[in-house]
């Protein structure tokens, strides 16, 4: 049996990552210092589709005086032993399609557990805030 789809919107997203951004902060600043950063999603452009793919992408960052950062993608595994573990970023994949932003309810589960937040609620549970206001 297939996965119920769940639609999200764009303040749902937008929440999604600033925890995760939230999440992974402390532990690109200890990992800086040894030239690499951890991004926690990429974002793929496919014709009218925009896909963002959770999970752990490498780079090594280099410095040059007055200059941005130069970065360079280094993979999905950890690039040397000798970093500390980082967080585990669940593998989830999100597509928007027109105003919607789709993925699977196991899937949002898995990262609202990641972020220690509920980011979809319920129709019931959004009812029930109108009418207090």
């Amino acid at each position: 049996m297939e996965d119920e789809k769940v639609r999200l919107t764009t303040l749902e997203i937008r929440e999604i990552f600033k925890e995760l951004r939230k999440k992974i902060k402390p532990y690109n600043e200890v990992i800086r210092e040894k030239g690499y950063y951890l991004r926690p999603y990429n974002k793929v452009y496919n014709r009218d589709k925009r896909i963002y793919y959770f999970g752990g992408y490498w780079f090594s960052i280099k410095y040059e005086k007055g200059k941005m950062p130069i970065l360079k993608y280094l993979g999905l595994q950890k690039p040397s032993p000798e970093l500390p573990d980082p967080p585990k970023v669940p593998k989830v994949k999100i597509t928007r399609v027109g105003g919607w932003y789709e993925t699977s309810k196991s899937q949002l589960e898995e990262l609202e557990k990641f972020i220690g937040k509920r980011i979809k609620k319920e129709e019931e549970e959004v009812k029930v805030e109108k009418m207090k206001l």
